[in-house]
C-alpha cells in the first residue's frame, strides 16, 4: 500500500474519497461508545471522520502514511495523531474504543483477525471497537496497485469473534447504490 505513502496517493485517494465521512452514525457510535469516550481512529486517511468526531470523543488519529499524518496536523494544529500500523498495533496506550472507516479492505481474512486480537490489546476493559467493510463474496480486486479484499459478512464477524470479541451490533448498507445487494457492514463489538 505504498500508494498512500506518496503526495500523489494522498492526493488521489482524497479526491476519490471527497468529503465522504461516516458521520451520519454519529448516534449509534455515541450509544454503544459514550460521548467523551477516549477513541483510536485507524486509517483516518484525509481526517473526514476526525473532523466531526473529535467534537464528540476524546479521539486520536493514526495513520501508517506520514503524508495523511503530515497534513492532519497541519489542518489540526491542536489534534492527537499518531504514527500506527493498523496490523500489528504497536502502542503502549489504551483506548475505550476504537474506529475505522474501510481501513480492513486491504487484509486478507487471516490478517484481519490478526489484527482485531492486537486490537484487544489496547483497549480498556470492556472496549469496543468499530469498524466499517467493503462486503462481497470473498473475492479479491487490484486496482491502481492496491488489493482489495470484500470479504463476506459472516467471515467478517467470525474473524472478529474469534480475535475476543462480542458482536453488539451489526448494520448492513450501500455505500454505492447496489442493485443486488448491500456493499457495506458496520460492525460494533465488545471486547470479551
Amino acid at each position: 500500500m505504498k500508494i498512500y505513502e506518496t503526495p500523489e496517493g494522498a492526493d488521489m485517494y482524497t479526491e476519490m474519497r471527497g468529503g465522504a465521512d461516516f458521520s451520519e452514525h454519529k448516534d449509534t457510535l455515541v450509544k454503544h461508545i459514550g460521548d467523551g469516550s477516549t477513541l483510536l481512529e485507524l486509517g483516518m486517511g484525509p481526517a473526514n471522520d476526525y473532523a466531526w468526531m473529535r467534537n464528540v470523543f476524546k479521539v486520536t488519529g493514526s495513520d501508517y502514511s506520514e503524508v495523511f499524518l503530515g497534513r492532519a496536523k497541519e489542518k489540526f494544529p491542536e489534534g492527537d495523531f499518531m504514527l500506527l500500523n493498523a496490523k500489528t498495533m504497536d502502542t503502549e496506550r489504551r483506548f475505550d474504543a476504537i474506529f475505522s472507516n474501510k481501513v480492513y479492505q486491504h487484509f486478507d481474512l487471516p490478517t484481519t483477525k490478526i489484527a482485531m486480537a492486537a486490537q484487544a490489546k489496547v483497549l480498556n476493559d470492556h472496549g469496543t471497537i468499530a469498524h466499517t467493510f467493503w462486503v462481497g463474496k470473498d473475492t479479491v480486486e487490484t486496482h491502481e496497485g492496491m488489493t482489495f479484499y470484500n470479504h463476506s459478512k459472516e467471515n467478517l464477524t467470525a474473524a472478529i469473534e474469534e480475535a475476543g470479541f462480542t458482536i453488539v451490533f451489526t448494520h448492513d448498507y450501500n455505500e454505492f447504490n447496489q442493485e443486488d445487494g448491500f456493499d457495506s457492514v458496520f460492525v460494533i463489538a465488545k471486547k470479551n
